[in-house]
């Protein structure tokens, strides 16, 4: 317990929960659902850091599943069927377990599309915590789905956390995803479809830097191992030299030549590079084909249009190359139009999207150990695709958050058949 203790104090969890009524929940006998203990009404609210909401005051010490908590679920009594005797469980569950409750209350607190109060907080974490995460929705899909509003038929059909670890199990050899981990062997791998002059710099001389900038006085970098836009800007070139050297040298930049994008995508936002998210699967036939795509925006005076970084996103119909959804933010906010620009989302034909389609399905066959993979793609002003990224690795939410229907039909079959040559090819390795 004592190491537990320094755990939780030294990783910064359950900071505003009372440390010893949390010991006393895990040490004291107790039932548990599914691994997960079945605590009382008063020992939740202690768990997330609530104070029991008046709602509950006079039923505080009652099991959660004995009150009217799940009365509004289709399913209450699946949840309960099956609760067994305590188990022994190490430091590092119950650590997993405290982090998952912090980064639940994290996104909960980030969000602005409903209004919050203690007992909506209170059901939802149960929710989420004793029936969706054991459907393998983890907290980031609690909301990006809005599962809150949702029946567990409704989920039936969309891409969750649990479902995109089975697409990267079935799909890609983990040992050849360097590509897609390395900006800089990402450029060098896929040069076909890079237009841009780039450099490494952290490979790269002070002659041969001081070239780059000289061609290129504003140019856009980038820490060659970042996700999600952290440390990507604009950087400029104005007798500062040893300072910029010395800043991609220190953050081990890739500095790229800034694209010229194609003026239907520049007319929502044009101070950022708008791009698609586009997703590919190389099936058991071998002929690749896009699954599902995304067009991200940024906002006035952003660098970058990645959802996590401000940006919102919209859904493409791969088959009619037109936004087919209204954009919604990480916050879960909804625009018919851009926020800045005003220019409306749905309707809009994204450029050069057979192009588009043409380059990533080309590409999909250069790795042939990695099957699934989530292209970043500009459209130059010329209406040629230009990549930017590749992630062999890709997160479903944005795939699913802005029109709010599940993806799950344009990959299970596929993915069935590839987890069954999986299976076979593993039984022959036994042999």
């Amino acid at each position: 317990m004592k190491k537990l203790k320094k755990i939780i104090k030294r990783q910064g969890i359950l900071k505003d929960m009372k440390l010893s009524s949390i010991f006393k929940i895990i040490c004291k006998k107790n039932y548990y659902y599914n691994k997960k203990i079945v605590f009382s009404i008063k020992e939740v609210c202690d768990f997330i850091g609530i104070s029991v909401p008046k709602e509950f005051d006079d039923i505080k010490r009652v099991p959660f599943n004995k009150t009217n908590l799940f009365d509004e679920l289709e399913n209450k009594e699946k949840i309960f069927e099956s609760i067994v005797r305590e188990r022994k469980y190490d430091i590092e569950y119950f650590t997993k377990q405290f982090l998952n409750i912090k980064n639940f209350r994290e996104k909960y607190d980030y969000q602005e599309c409903f209004e919050k109060d203690d007992v909506m907080f209170l059901k939802m974490f149960i929710e989420w915590y004793y029936m969706y995460e054991d459907y393998g929705f983890n907290y980031n899909d609690y909301y990006d789905y809005e599962i809150y509003n949702k029946s567990v038929s409704e989920l039936d059909g969309f891409l969750n956390s649990k479902y995109r670890s089975r697409v990267f199990i079935a799909c890609n050899d983990k040992n050849y995803t360097f590509p897609f981990k390395n900006k800089a062997e990402f450029n060098k791998t896929f040069s076909k479809f890079i237009s841009r002059d780039w450099i490494d710099a952290t490979n790269s001389s002070e002659e041969e830097f001081l070239k780059f900038v000289k061609k290129h006085p504003k140019f856009f970098a980038k820490p060659i191992y970042g996700t999600g836009g952290e440390g990507a800007g604009i950087k400029e070139y104005k007798d500062n030299f040893d300072e910029l050297y010395e800043y991609c040298k220190k953050y081990k930049c890739i500095c790229e030549e800034v694209v010229k994008q194609h003026k239907d995508m520049a007319k929502f936002n044009k101070d950022t590079l708008n791009t698609l998210r586009v997703y590919t699967l190389v099936p058991l036939n071998g002929k690749p084909f896009v699954t599902v795509a995304n067009a991200r925006f940024g906002r006035k005076g952003n660098a970058v249009d990645n959802f996590h970084m401000g940006g919102v996103c919209t859904e493409i119909d791969v088959e009619t190359e037109i936004i087919n959804s209204d954009s919604i933010n990480r916050v879960h906010l909804r625009f018919e139009k851009h926020p800045d620009s005003k220019v409306v989302f749905k309707g809009t034909k994204i450029p050069g999207w057979e192009a588009v389609v043409k380059a990533v399905c080309e590409a999909a066959l250069y790795v042939p150990e990695v099957r699934h993979v989530g292209w970043d793609i500009a459209i130059n002003s010329d209406g040629t695709a230009e990549f930017i990224e590749g992630n062999g690795w890709p997160n479903f939410d944005i795939t699913q958050a802005a029109s709010q229907v599940g993806k799950k039909h344009r990959y299970e079959k596929y993915i069935d058949e590839l987890w069954e040559l999986r299976k076979k090819n593993k039984k022959k390795d036994e042999r």
